[in-house]
């Protein structure tokens, strides 16, 4: 409401009475010692607060409305000043306004657009002060468009005469001639405004006195003046404007109203043409008249010039302008619209537009509808917009029309219809020149904020608009200030089109008016343009530097930006420090961190009384130390050991980018307590001084040359010198040798947690804002490092390598209490350091003590035993407690790895060592070590023992091991060792039979893709000697001491049982741990598990290496055997000539035995079970009879003791070997019936398979089903292993 308030007081006192001031120049002469005219010292006392007291004066309106008048205004206007002046000396006037009134506001910071729309919500005056200078140019722009011809608000209804009260000579003459001078307006002048009904009022004033009282005014002048001005409004003026009113009122009642009078005027106004301008024409109107005009047939063009005084109509103005002016706005209403009626029908349209205006101002005065006074301006608008439109040179329709949008546009913001004030704005600056255009469209873009909700990117639009007008007409300073308001509305906005428009216009304002940083700052902003062709981004780059290169000029030191390019990503960043634990290499970053923690969770000290931490006893402590360095988000790093960063840069442009001078920026904080405080910013790229001259830090610089889109990731170093907090900030770096540019890291900081809890946040808590990288400069420590040689890059599965671990300390501290941890099965033996040589670690080793219960054999020499080993937690620890390692020695330790398994592995190892002075902060460390090798696939073995069969010992069981050769190479299989406590191989049962066996197995060669089968008879070994015998015997001697070690490894994965979620408190579970490992080494020395290893070698060829290896089973259990047995034997190769015969037929043989001591009937279905063999572990029959086991030695012996039959079932084949169709058929019957085979009795079944194609077969689908009638009456069947066989095609011969 305040706003209304406003718009109504400007409204009355633009509607006030004009008085016009008439001054001898005698008077202007002694007013002028004032440095003012006599209008001037008249018009600030045209403002009376009281006219009668508290009565008020009392008007008598036409109407005779009761109506007084409390407090008024007069005008006093000089008679030389009474004239509307020429468009261009307005347009002068009106651009030194805006020069003047924008000059200091448009150079300050624009404000941002949360308090645009903090004042747009408020309203009032607020929303007026972002743009000040637009008050000042809208009141002299209002106070330049008085005087207008059509209208008659602003002409006189009086005129002070003043003649010097020593005037010699007739004052009557005098105030005559003074009436008559040339000074009167222009339009008085040429009677267009009435002169004759004019009030003139004649004044004598004294002349100064001779003390030159009369240059200042005093008190009693001013009073006299203000009594002199309010009589004069009391005594003269509404007397005589009362008079007035009511004589015009009788004249427009004569002519105008009643229906007599308006039947009148529409049938002249009709018939004017016809009525040749006889007696029934109304007298008022002249020939001269817009009436006139359009009745002699003006071919329907709209009528410019204005009634002349005499008229009806020029009465009907003065009488409506008139009440205005004592506030009578029903008169004034009623006699505006009624004049409306007859300037439309006389299409007068500029003389309609100023009684449309008129009758805004009375609705908006009389308090009536908005939409009432809103469509009077509206239509305003539009008659005085037509005015051009029919005339485009002439400019007076448009600058009527921008007064009367900039009055309605007031009014519709004040009643908040913002968006109507908005079209207004808009519609009323297509026919504006660019200034008055810029700044209504400055205006309409304000409206938007007051929306609800707020048009954004419509305020914003509007602005760029405005922008762009105003740097067509020149006012500089106004567009800058709109696009850099632009400029904070669309950022972060993702519009790269709009944000590098405004960034260009801005640039090249800046560099014209001298301004090269600010320049600068904008044209950096246009480099990051991934859309424009590489032509525009060159040109960007291009225009940057030299600016640039201006810039640093100018102010002799070069400029450090925050460069787009390259874009830097600040918010993941690799952090790469050795702080408790530490990486070796590349491949110990394959490895999850949880997996590190859990050997290194192993390496722990007190581990050997508390073999696992639980939920109660605080075990996650470890993992978090190990992570972390100490309990919180605090990185550690110790002085002398390089940090490093992997930041991610990338090349949005086709451009490439040269980038030198690469480094961190990073600072330098002492620690507490300690001597030199302060903070040491970034220096030198070389590093920085502290306060005692000290390096701090050392920077190293990296160069990238970046092509189009190119994304790399640089690793950065630093390396801290001296103890204390290291903060890194961001980097730096210098583009194509002349932008420094710099970028800060964001990363993203964790919520704070609860006290005690290592998972839940606190809610209410706020996120810390993002920032660097803080790293805690520990003093120098030392520093472990581990190298391998020998270990290739590819190896067979379960080959044993020998290789050279390499331990040095290259840190500045020697280090003691090596251990290392390396994961149950991963195949790793290590063996106590040999002799150290001269400068090694020989001098700084004391001797070992003796080997703890329970630890692995030293593996040479008679000496102390310096390495212990164990196991916890499934993880063999390997310690060198009597090993310690001065600054810069090595120490090397024999090592052999061993794959398990084809395909990809890796070797981790956790090492964990002290250093000798105990230092707070970082009591040990960790090294992560880690190697990868490629295991292709070696020899498979797959066993069973077989209990019950024929031939055995009693007690006994027989070992059938099924071998098959993956490998590309031959193997020669070199013994066959059974390291068990409750079996042992038997050395009799070979010779037993017909001699042929010798006491010592020969060694049996497999070549690449062949099977074999071994058959030895195992018996229980005696309680109390089995240990020594089974190490003693002929075949386990083969094992070396590191090949022992690895197969225990190995035993030890195979029974590692994956520990529980929760477990009971320390002392309970080592209670607990203890009952269950004698349990279990009680159970299997019951159940009398076995382990079955082959040995062979590779590479026994000519200039080959000699390699070694094992294969081993563990565990397995005797089964009985089958009541039939059954074998499918053929040949392993076949060659055939697909050219001359498609089909190639394979002769197979099935031999059955009936072990049972009773006839069985047997069936042969052949596809039946189609790749669905039996396992040989799991059986579908009952155990065999004591009385049948003869009738099975015969199928036992025809076997030899080392067979190399291709025949020999094996359970599993490589992946990849077999195809995946289907490639062979049965020939003849699929179902083959034995009706009664007799017990003991071996039985031969021809076969016979056809294949149309080469290939690798595996003959699957062969099913034996037995039936015994007679007790025990069994019954059941079984699938047999695969057959291999491999069909070759034979060449054809060459024509």
């Amino acid at each position: 409401m305040e706003a209304l308030q406003h718009l109504k007081a400007e409204l009355a006192k633009a509607s006030s009475p004009a008085v016009m001031v008439l001054a001898s120049p005698a008077v202007d002469a002694a007013c002028g010692k004032n440095g003012l005219s006599l209008a001037e010292l008249l018009r600030p006392f045209g403002i009376i607060r009281q006219l009668n007291g508290t009565v008020g004066v009392p008007v008598r309106t036409p109407a005779e409305h009761p109506l007084r008048l409390h407090s008024w205004r007069l005008r006093f206007y000089g008679a030389a000043t009474m004239f509307q002046p020429s468009p261009e000396a307005a347009d002068a006037h009106l651009r030194a306004v805006l020069a003047g009134g924008a000059g200091e506001e448009a150079g300050a910071d624009p404000p941002d657009l949360q308090e645009l729309l903090e004042a747009a919500a408020a309203g009032g005056g607020r929303a007026a002060d972002a743009t000040p200078w637009f008050r000042a140019y809208r009141r002299e722009y209002l106070r330049l468009m008085q005087f207008g011809e059509h209208e008659a608000t602003d002409h006189p209804v009086a005129c002070v005469l003043a003649l010097p009260s020593d005037y010699e000579g007739d004052l009557a003459a005098g105030f005559a001639a003074l009436w008559r001078m040339p000074a009167l307006p222009p339009l008085m002048q040429a009677g267009a405004m009435e002169s004759a009904a004019v009030l003139r009022h004649y004044v004598l004033r004294p002349p100064p006195p001779p003390a030159g009282l009369g240059a200042w005014l005093s008190e009693g002048d001013i009073s006299g003046l203000a009594a002199f001005v309010h009589e004069l409004a009391v005594r003269g003026v509404i007397s005589h404007m009362e008079a007035r009113l009511r004589a015009l009122n009788a004249q427009v009642t004569a002519n105008r109203k009643g229906l007599k009078n308006q039947l009148k005027s529409l049938l002249w106004r009709k018939a004017g043409p016809a009525s040749g301008g006889g007696s029934d024409s109304p007298a008022t109107s002249a020939p001269g008249t817009p009436s006139a005009a359009a009745a002699a047939g003006s071919g329907g063009s709209p009528a410019a010039a204005s009634y002349t005084p005499g008229s009806v109509e020029a009465a009907m103005r003065q009488l409506s302008d008139l009440a205005l002016a004592l506030g009578d706005y029903d008169t004034a209403a009623s006699t505006l619209r009624l004049l409306a009626s007859d300037t439309r029908a006389d299409r007068a349209y500029k003389a309609y537009a100023g009684v449309q205006e008129a009758l805004g101002a009375a609705a908006v005065l009389a308090g009536a509808p908005p939409s009432e006074a809103a469509a009077c301006y509206k239509e305003a608008l539009h008659r005085y917009s037509q005015l051009t439109t029919t005339n485009p040179r002439n400019r007076e329709g448009v600058r009527y029309a921008t007064r009367a949008v900039l009055l309605l546009s007031d009014y519709l913001r004040a009643v908040g219809q913002h968006a109507d004030a908005n079209w207004a704005l808009m519609k009323a600056h297509f026919q504006e020149d660019d200034l008055r255009a810029g700044l209504l469209l400055e205006q309409a873009a304000h409206c938007l904020l007051a929306l609800q909700p707020p048009h954004v990117r419509k305020f914003a639009f509007h602005l760029v608009l405005a922008g762009l007008r105003y740097d067509m007409c020149a006012q500089r300073s106004l567009a800058h200030r709109v696009y850099r308001l632009v400029l904070g509305v669309y950022r972060g906005r993702q519009w790269a089109l709009i944000e590098e428009h405004l960034h260009d216009v801005l640039g090249r304002q800046a560099r014209e008016a001298g301004d090269a940083a600010g320049a600068a700052q904008h044209f950096m902003a246009m480099l990051a343009c991934p859309h424009n062709s590489p032509h525009c981004q060159r040109l960007y780059l291009t225009q940057f530097t030299e600016v640039l290169q201006a810039a640093q000029a100018q102010l002799g030191f070069p400029l450090v930006l925050s460069l787009p390019l390259p874009v830097v990503n600040c918010e993941h960043v690799g952090v790469q420090h050795d702080g408790q634990a530490a990486y070796s290499g590349v491949e110990a970053h394959q490895l999850s961190p949880q997996a590190w923690q859990g050997l290194e969770a192993a390496l722990q000290p007190g581990l050997d009384v508390h073999p696992s931490s639980t939920w109660l006893d605080g075990g996650s402590r470890a993992a978090r130390l190990n992570e972390g360095g100490e309990e919180g988000s605090t990185r550690c790093c110790c002085a002398g050991e390089a940090v490093g960063l992997d930041v991610e840069l990338h090349n949005p442009l086709q451009l490439d980018l040269a980038l030198t001078h690469l480094r961190l920026a990073c600072s330098w904080e002492p620690a507490a307590g300690a001597a030199g405080g302060g903070q040491v910013p970034e220096g030198s790229p070389t590093g920085a001084q502290g306060s005692a001259g000290e390096q701090a830090f050392q920077l190293h610089e990296e160069s990238v040359t970046l092509h189009g889109g190119e994304r790399v990731v640089v690793h950065l170093r630093v390396v801290p010198l001296r103890p204390g907090t290291l903060q890194v900030h961001g980097l730096s770096w210098l583009l194509n040798g002349v932008a420094h540019g710099q970028a800060a890291f964001c990363i993203p900081q964790p919520c704070p947690r609860k006290p005690g809890s290592s998972s839940k946040v606190l809610i209410d808590a706020e996120r810390p804002a993002p920032t660097g990288v803080s790293f805690r400069v520990l003093p120098p420590m030392p520093r472990l490092e581990v190298s391998v040689s020998g270990l290739p890059p590819t190896l067979l599965a379960g080959e044993v390598v020998r290789c050279t671990m390499r331990l040095r300390n290259s840190g500045a501290m020697s280090l003691h209490r090596l251990s290392m941890a390396a994961a149950a099965g991963t195949g790793i033996f290590l063996q106590p350091p040999s002799s150290p040589a001269e400068g090694s670690a020989s001098s700084a080793t004391a001797p070992a003590p003796p080997a703890a219960a329970g630890s692995s054999p030293s593996g040479g020499g008679g000496g102390p035993a310096e390495l212990v080993s164990s196991l916890r937690q499934g993880t063999a620890v390997f310690r060198l407690p009597a090993v310690r390692l001065g600054v810069g020695q090595e120490l090397e330790l024999p090592v052999w790895f061993r794959a398990a398994h084809a395909g990809p592995t890796l070797f981790a190892l956790a090492w964990r060592y002290e250093p000798l002075v105990h230092m707070e902060g970082l009591a040990c460390r960790t090294l992560r070590f880690a190697r990868s090798v490629e295991a292709r696939p070696g020899l498979h073995l797959a066993a069973r023992l077989a209990a019950g069969v024929g031939g055995c010992v009693p007690g006994g069981c027989l070992l059938q091991a099924q071998l098959h050769n993956l490998a590309s190479d031959a193997l020669l299989v070199t013994g066959l060792a059974c390291p068990s406590r409750s079996w042992r191989l038997c050395e009799e049962a070979a010779n037993s039979g017909d001699g042929s066996s010798s006491s010592r197995p020969s060694a049996l060669r497999i070549g690449s893709d062949m099977s074999a089968a071994l058959y030895r008879q195992l018996v229980p070994a005696e309680r109390g000697a089995a240990a020594a015998q089974d190490t003693a015997g002929p075949l386990d001697s083969s094992l070396t001491g590191a090949e022992a070690g690895l197969l225990e490894a190995s035993r030890h994965a195979a029974a590692v049982v994956a520990p529980k979620q929760l477990q009971p408190p320390a002392g309970q579970q080592q209670q607990q741990w203890q009952q269950q490992q004698r349990r279990r080494q009680q159970q299997d020395e019951e159940e009398g598990g076995a382990d079955v290893v082959v040995l062979w070698q590779a590479g026994s060829q000519e200039g080959a290496p000699l390699r070694r290896g094992f294969t081993c089973l563990h565990n397995l259990r005797q089964h009985g055997a089958p009541p039939i047995a059954a074998q499918l034997r053929g040949p392993a190769h076949v060659r055939h000539d697909f050219g001359a015969t498609p089909l190639c037929v394979v002769p197979l043989t099935l031999q059955l035995c009936n072990s049972m001591a009773a006839p069985a009937t047997l069936a042969v279905e052949l596809g039946k079970a189609e790749g669905q063999a039996a396992p040989l572990a799991a059986p579908t029959w009952a155990a065999a009879a004591e009385g049948s086991q003869a009738a099975g030695t015969a199928l036992a012996r025809s076997h030899s003791t080392l067979s190399s039959s291709s025949s020999a079932p094996v359970a599993l084949v490589a992946a990849g070997a077999l195809p995946p169709a289907r490639q062979y058929a049965w020939c003849g019957r699929t179902r083959v019936l034995l009706p009664a085979v007799p017990p003991g009795q071996l039985v031969e079944v021809a076969l016979s398979v056809v294949v149309q194609r080469p290939g690798k077969l595996a003959v699957t689908d062969c099913t034996v089903s037995w039936q015994f009638a007679q007790p025990p009456a069994l019954s059941g069947s079984c699938t047999l292993p695969p057959l291999h066989v491999t069909v070759m095609p034979v060449a054809s011969p060459q024509l």
